[in-house]
This record gives structure tokens, sequence and C-alpha cells, in this order.
């Protein structure tokens, strides 16, 4: 399987360095990308992650910004075109999200903040599934709009734990399964 991961910010990179180790064990390609930001590229590389630089988000006092998102996607697009990918694994990154909704990819959204307000589209696009921790009660997840039969949860009792070797490799597990899923359904 063909995965695709776009970072921007570090507040996962524990995370992704866990999970990368358990997908590449598993034979799986792994693609990383992240936007043209020195910090965030200087950081992946101390940790010996490989990473592709493509685009930059910018705004001027915060006008312009979904326009940035937007070029950024079709820079990806140009990256991932050839790649085969399968499955995107999204922290949040809008530009992932866009460019594997107009190639019909499977996006697989992880993230802790699910009271924040995510994209419409998340909601939206039919090959589009989310990761959460176990802690979060379905109820919360229903009244926020999620759809149960897209979520996934990985066992955990804090973001502390993300990193322990059991939900590495259940989020490992979680990803092969919802990529399985997205092929039941059609």
């Amino acid at each position: 399987m063909n995965i695709w991961v776009d970072i921007d910010e570090l507040k996962f990179l524990p995370l992704l360095e866990a999970l990368l180790e358990e997908l590449q064990s598993r034979n799986h390609y792994v693609v990383i990308t992240t936007e043209n930001k020195k910090e965030i590229k200087d950081v992946l590389l101390q940790h010996n992650i490989n990473v592709k630089c493509i685009g930059k988000i910018f705004s001027f006092y915060g006008l312009f910004i979904n326009q940035s998102r937007i070029i950024r996607s079709f820079q990806l697009y140009e990256y991932v075109k050839y790649k085969n990918i399968n499955v995107a694994l999204s922290f949040g990154s809008f530009p992932l999200f866009y460019t594997c909704m107009y190639n019909n990819i499977t996006t697989i959204l992880f993230t802790d903040e699910y009271m924040a307000k995510i994209c419409d589209l998340h909601y939206t696009y039919e090959h589009n599934y989310f990761i959460f921790p176990d802690f979060i009660p379905n109820e919360t997840l229903i009244s926020v709009g999620y759809d149960l039969s897209k979520v996934a949860k990985i066992k955990c009792l804090s973001p502390k734990e993300y990193i322990k070797k059991e939900a590495i490799k259940e989020f490992a597990d979680t990803i092969e399964n919802l990529n399985q899923h997205k092929f039941l359904l059609a």
C-alpha cells in the first residue's frame, strides 16, 4: 500500500515517527510532504525522516490563505500523481485533502481536536474517514456532526500515549482496515 502524509505542524512528530517505522516494517511505501518551511524541514531531517518540501501557505493578515491552500494543492497534485497513492493520512492539512478529493484518494484524518470546526467538505467526501482516541465519547462526536460509520478509534488513555507500541500497531491496522473499507463500499 502506498501512503501519503502531509505534515504541516510538529506536534504530531513523535506519532509520525513511530507510525512511519511501523508502516515501513509492514512493507508499505510512505511519502511524506510538508510545506516549504525551514523549521519543519530541519526537524524532520534531524529525525531522519525523508521529506519533500512543496509549496507554501501564505497570508497577508489572514487574507489569501484559502487561495494559497488551493495553489499548494495543485503543486502537491503534480508531485503525487505518479506515486499511486492508496491512502493519505492527514493531521489537518487542507491541501492534502483537496488533492485527495480531486483524485479520489482515501483520506484518513487523525485529530484529537474533535471539537474544532473542520472543513465541511471533510463530512461530505465519500472516501474520508476519521481516527480518534477512544477516550472521546461517541455522543460527543455525534453532537459535533461526525458520521460514526466513518469513525475508527484507537485505544489510548491520553495524547501522551499515542506513541506506545500497542497504539501504533492499532493505528497501522486501522489505516489498513479503512483502506479495505473503501473497496467494500465501492
